[in-house]
């Protein structure tokens, strides 16, 4: 019985990576923080570049310094063109 989960789980993964589009990408290239067209909310210091691969992609990646705070803060894209796009 747990295969045929474990086949199903998978199937549905290979579906959704097959079908998957990229509607905002950024590779943190030029090194600056925020990069060209994004905007910082909230604690703009905290932002930065890292030269790590820790989100799972290649570096550089943006970074975020944890503090201890109850307040918010975000890294925000620039605006998305989604016409047509009934999900995503």
């Amino acid at each position: 019985m747990k295969k045929i989960y474990l086949i199903v789980v998978m199937m549905i993964g290979i579906s959704v990576a097959l079908n998957a589009q990229v509607f905002v990408q950024e590779n943190f290239e030029d090194l600056s923080m925020p990069p060209d067209g994004w905007s910082l909310d909230g604690y703009a210091n905290q932002w930065g570049i890292s030269a790590s691969i820790y989100a799972g992609g290649s570096a550089p990646e943006g970074r975020f310094t944890h503090i201890t705070s109850t307040s918010t803060s975000r890294l925000i894209s620039p605006e998305v063109n989604l016409t047509g796009y009934s999900s995503v």
